[in-house]
């Protein structure tokens, strides 16, 4: 059981129910197969993982590849994002770049003492003690991020121990690229739907103005800009009015 620390986070550092422990790796199975944005799916997986065995605080870091592979401090339980010095880390800084790196878990005894870790001010401030970070692996090769479990106590993390937090982490790697590729597919959607609009704008304005079609565009964008509107408002707003 947990026992309470005067200024210490208590924490249950033994193994969770079993049933528990499918509970959890289930509610992450059904985010797989869901429609979560990226944003409510990263809420739910930090959720489910600051409870997966009773740790009050947890963080998740996600691979930004537009950044050329960096990591982002995507999500938080326990302590606000705002309060992290560091919320990108390049890959093989500090432990959250380090397991990326190498693709394989680090347990830190004491978080104070250990040169990778970042993050000293603000584990004096919550008197943190010791961290478990764990690679979010895709078919055990492509790392989508990595998962951070804190304690508030002293807690040597045994090779045994970290397999469920393994599991979780690989099951929230899935979820999350499930996730980018809906929130790309969403967004390429979108820029087909805004070319068409500007397409069919741009055929009204040819015939209203008799403009040729580069300088029809033209005329739209000056309209855009005119107005402070995007092209694509501007370009449904010459639709509409030409439909009434």
């Amino acid at each position: 059981a947990a026992i309470p620390v005067e200024g210490k986070i208590a924490v249950e550092v033994g193994p969770p129910a079993y049933d528990e422990r499918v509970k959890n790796l289930l509610e992450i199975g059904r985010a797989i197969a869901s429609e979560y944005l990226l944003d409510d799916l990263l809420k739910l997986i930090v959720l489910v993982a600051a409870t997966f065995n009773g740790f009050e605080m947890c963080s998740l870091w996600i691979v930004d590849e537009a950044t050329g592979g960096t990591l982002r401090l995507a999500s938080t339980r326990g302590v606000d994002k705002d309060l992290f010095e560091y919320r990108t880390l390049r890959t093989g800084e500090g432990v959250v770049g380090r397991v990326a790196l190498e693709k394989r878990f680090l347990a830190v005894e004491n978080v104070l003492s250990e040169p990778l870790f970042k993050e000293k001010k603000m584990a004096e401030r919550f008197s943190l003690e010791s961290m478990l970070s764990v690679p979010m692996l895709i078919d055990g090769n492509e790392v989508a991020g990595v998962m951070n479990f804190h304690t508030g106590i002293a807690h040597r993390f045994t090779e045994t121990e970290v397999l469920p937090f393994a599991s979780l982490a690989n099951q929230a790697a899935i979820a999350v690229k499930g996730a980018e590729r809906m929130v790309r597919a969403l967004v390429v959607e979108e820029e087909l739907k805004t070319l068409q609009k500007i397409e069919e704008a741009k055929k009204i304005v040819m015939r209203r103005k008799r403009l040729a079609d580069a300088m029809a565009f033209k005329w739209i964008q000056d309209k855009s800009t005119n107005t402070c509107s995007s092209i694509g408002q501007t370009a449904e707003a010459i639709i509409l009015a030409h439909r009434t």
